[in-house]
């Protein structure tokens, strides 16, 4: 199946590889996307130009005054002088704007009429390059908005029927058109009606929770070709003619910050995209940097079996992506992994079973943690080892130990791990501690609302641990010295018991005087913990001295 690339990589990627030829595209937004789809259309544009193609342009609005004139006059002169940009006007007649003498436009005089319109559209390619099909000449359409021509002729059946006519005129071709719709400017059966129509439909929305806003991207359909279908954010940067998407934006450390979030306590989830599935892979060159900031304040022996826990949950999930998204099994399913791994850098990875997946070796060759990491005289592939467990365990249904046999960083040739089926040594550990924190939170930014899907997913889990219990608020003093004492390792002893309010004190606090990250999050797990348990309360801690390792947590009802 041959292939149009948007000249956009990560959107290529989602859509499996690029639009198919003699497809119609579909770009539907809601009106505060309007100017990003706008700009989406116009960057593909200028992409397909800048690589020597051809664009026939249907414009609703002046030729000067779309996306290449405006945005790239340098592009648009170039493709004009050579004969690689044309532009169907369908507004200078309707507003009464002289016509352009130029030969590579061609002004319609009778926008309002469909008929006239599809002759202008039927003709001009067979007029202008020769009508011939693609591979020979590749060319695109851009009509840079559907919903003005719906709304100018104040007929949508007849619009949708002269799209279905324009269609088999593209497909005839070998083509590729593309769109714009605002779908809160029609009915929505209208909409309906033409995302059925196209072969291709990306939506653009937004969606807001607790007051901020997310913008995010997807793939609906793309002509029947496999695509990835998730919701993705996306930036969009007109004036410098960038749209990126998740994974693309993370250009530098900081912005990888913004993106990393906690699942369950010491647990990192990044969305990493690939041709065929989201994956919650970790980039080697952040596992690089926890473990030398684990190793620079001693605290590598504290943290591992945290970091093999994230591994685990984060090989166990992207295994159940390709398992029950696409249908894969067994071997395919670690091979899949263990390829992405080798996307995000963690070196190339061979899998060889024995007996009848007893024993699995999987050896792992060009890791990047060779130099760096050679001081700590141990195998330091934590995350990795717990990578593999987890795809192991969905991969072939049966629970593994692994082992790092050898390590680059301890000087052998590669990295060897050896998986024994049912092994009851080295079993992970109850992620119920919060200890972690000390290393991960530098590279952490917790805002209000990934604090709250934290909490969320901690009531969520604890309700099935706490399944009949049925705690009030004046028998909180009854738990509350456990459960601290067991999630945060810490003593609490009780200052002050009101109607209203429960106040304790936590001796030898770990987190006094630093980042409020740390009080925010164990706070959280607290307010979790007890609404699991069936009270809802809001949690407070303050710091009443900055000489003395205490902290006071103050419990009101919520």
């Amino acid at each position: 199946m041959a292939l149009a690339s948007t000249g956009i990589a990560e959107l290529d990627k989602l859509l499996g590889g690029g639009v198919p030829r003699g497809s119609t595209v579909l770009i539907l937004c809601e009106g505060q996307n309007a100017q990003e789809a706008s700009a989406l259309l116009g960057i593909i544009c200028l992409n397909i130009l800048e690589r020597g193609e051809n664009v026939i342009l249907l414009t609703t609005d002046p030729p000067n005054e779309t996306f290449p004139q405006l945005y790239a006059p340098e592009i648009a002169a170039a493709a004009l002088r050579e004969n690689r940009l044309f532009y169907i006007d369908l507004f200078s007649s309707s507003m009464g704007v002289q016509t352009s003498e130029n030969s590579n436009i061609v002004v319609v005089e009778k926008p309002h009429d469909l008929n006239h319109v599809f002759y202008h559209v039927s003709t001009f390619r067979d007029d202008k390059l020769k009508g011939i099909p693609a591979p020979g000449m590749k060319v695109s359409w851009i009509y840079n908005q559907l919903s003005t021509t719906i709304f100018t002729v104040g007929d949508p059946d007849k619009v949708l029927r002269f799209i279905w006519n324009f269609r088999s005129k593209i497909k005839t071709l070998r083509d590729v058109a593309y769109t714009v719709m605002n779908v809160e400017m029609h009915p929505k059966q209208v909409v309906e009606t033409a995302k059925h129509i196209f072969d291709t439909v990306i939506e653009l929305k937004a969606t807001e929770k607790d007051g901020t806003s997310t913008k995010h991207i997807r793939i609906l359909k793309n002509a029947g070709l496999a695509c990835v279908t998730d919701l993705v954010t996306y930036s969009v940067d007109i004036r410098s003619r960038k749209f990126l998407l998740s994974s693309e934006i993370v250009t530098s450390f900081e912005e990888f910050r913004k993106m990393l979030t906690m699942d369950t306590p010491g647990i990192l989830r990044l969305p990493f995209y690939d041709e065929f599935a989201r994956f919650l892979v970790m980039p080697a060159s952040q596992i690089l940097n926890i473990i030398k900031k684990a190793g620079e304040a001693d605290l590598l022996e504290k943290v591992k079996d945290f970091l093999v826990y994230a591994g685990y949950e984060n090989g166990r999930a992207l295994a159940q992506i390709f398992k029950e998204k696409y249908k894969l099994q067994g071997d395919k399913i670690a091979e899949s992994c263990l390829a992405t791994g080798t996307i995000v850098g963690w070196g190339n990875s061979s899998l060889m079973a024995e007996g009848d997946k007893l024993k699995v070796i999987i050896r792992t060759k060009n890791s990047p943690f060779i130099n760096s990491l050679r001081k700590f005289k141990q195998p330091i592939c934590f995350i990795q080892r717990g990578f593999i467990r987890g795809v192991l365990d969905v991969a072939y249904g049966f629970h593994y130990y692994v082992e790092e046999t050898k390590c680059l960083g301890l000087g052998d040739e590669e990295c060897e791990f050896i998986a024994t089926k049912g092994g009851v040594s080295g079993s992970l550990p109850k992620m119920i501690y919060l200890e972690s924190l000390e290393l991960l939170a530098p590279l952490i930014s917790i805002t209000k609302v990934k604090l709250e899907e934290f909490k969320e997913n901690a009531i969520r889990k604890n309700k099935e641990i706490f399944r009949g219990t049925n705690l009030t608020f004046q028998k909180i003093p009854e738990k509350m010295p456990q459960l601290i004492l067991s999630c945060l390792g810490l003593e609490a002893t009780l200052l002050k018991q009101e109607e209203e309010a429960i106040t304790y004190q936590i001796i030898n606090c770990p987190h006094q005087n630093k980042e409020k990250t740390f009080h925010n999050v164990c706070t959280a797990y607290l307010e979790a913990l007890l609404e699991a348990m069936g009270v809802k309360t809001k949690i407070r801690a303050s710091e009443p001295s900055l000489t003395e390792n205490k902290c006071v947590l103050k419990i009101t009802k919520d």
